[in-house]
């Protein structure tokens, strides 16, 4: 295998390209997984469950590494923040893009702690940890509040100890930062390959 000899910067843009598409490979999975009827026998259908989590689990975590590329984390390196700077300057990205909120991944991420709270006052209501909402199964809406994490497969959203997060946004801003970056990166292969003449 040769190897070739790039800049940082396109390092950090193919990245972001492999990152935030294995992103949106374990969006498009989930809604695959959560549609899955098998039937078992006369009146018995088996669907997804763990799967379906352990996409949007997936989901999240490249999904946070596309993030991280462009805003950093708390407590970040300077090296990390000027390098942020530089890559949201670069594929045009500024403070405020969908891309920097992180309050499903930290559920995730931080799920102990947001769990300390939630079961504060124990004891407390509680049904199961993860459940696939189906929208031919009837839930109680009661219910809700004694289940951790939800995944509404019919508005492919995900609610986390009460808090509501759309997977289609997320989908919706991973697509907006792999046009970006794509766009970018073509730029900087073009130029490697059309060179501009010195003066």
């Amino acid at each position: 295998m040769s190897m070739s000899v790039v800049e940082k910067d396109e390092i950090f843009l193919t990245y972001v390209l492999s990152e935030g598409g294995r992103a949106v490979e374990a969006l498009k999975a989930v809604k695959d997984l959560a549609a899955v009827r098998e039937q078992v026998q006369h009146g018995v259908e088996r669907r997804e469950e763990q799967r379906v989590w352990n996409e949007i689990r997936m989901a999240l975590h490249f999904a946070a590494n596309v993030s991280r590329v462009f805003f950093p984390t708390d407590g970040a390196s300077a090296t990390a923040k000027t390098r942020c700077q530089h890559m949201r300057d670069l594929v045009g990205i500024s403070a405020g893009h969908p891309i920097e909120q992180r309050g499903l991944r930290n559920h995730v991420e931080h799920f102990d702690e947001r769990l300390d709270d939630w079961t504060t006052p124990s004891p407390r209501p509680f049904l199961t940890y993860e459940l696939v909402r189906q929208p031919d199964i009837p839930t109680l809406p009661d219910t809700w509040d004694a289940v951790c994490m939800i995944y509404d497969a019919a508005a492919h959203e995900v609610r986390i100890l009460g808090e509501s997060f759309s997977l289609l946004e997320l989908e919706s801003t991973i697509a907006d930062v792999q046009k970006r970056t794509s766009e970018t990166l073509l730029a900087y292969l073009k130029a490697r390959v059309h060179p501009k003449p010195s003066a």
